[in-house]
């Protein structure tokens, strides 16, 4: 194992090495400095481009199906409030019919016809 990360370790050297002097030669070391340079800046653009345009799709997609899905909201919420209507229109009707019947089984006398007076012994 240590023979082997030795070894990695000289060809790792040796790279770097030769980068450098790829990179740095006083001759052709800047034209190749610029065309990495160049060639990065491109690269970069070309991912600002996509990411942008992928961007701009999805939006446009959500945009879709939100103007697809809001005929089907709207519906549902004036359905809801139909219901909702309806609802509380049997609720007042049932709540009249109990009343009613409530009064008609006592006489008018909420308490029904067996209300004793407080302290009486029937």
């Amino acid at each position: 194992m240590k023979k082997t990360n030795q070894a990695l370790t000289i060809l790792g050297g040796i790279g770097a090495g030769a980068a450098l002097m790829y990179f740095l030669d006083p001759e052709r070391g800047r034209t190749r400095r610029d065309s990495v340079k160049e060639k990065a800046t491109e690269l970069s653009n070309d991912v600002k481009n996509n990411v942008t345009g992928y961007t701009n799709d999805f939006k446009d997609k959500a945009a879709e199906l939100y103007d697809g899905a809001k005929p089907y909201v709207n519906r549902g919420t004036e359905k809801a409030s139909e219901t909702a209507g309806q609802l509380a229109s049997a609720a007042t009707t049932a709540t009249e019919k109990a009343a009613d019947a409530v009064s008609d089984k006592t006489n008018g006398n909420p308490f029904g016809n067996q209300a004793r007076t407080f302290g009486s012994s029937n």
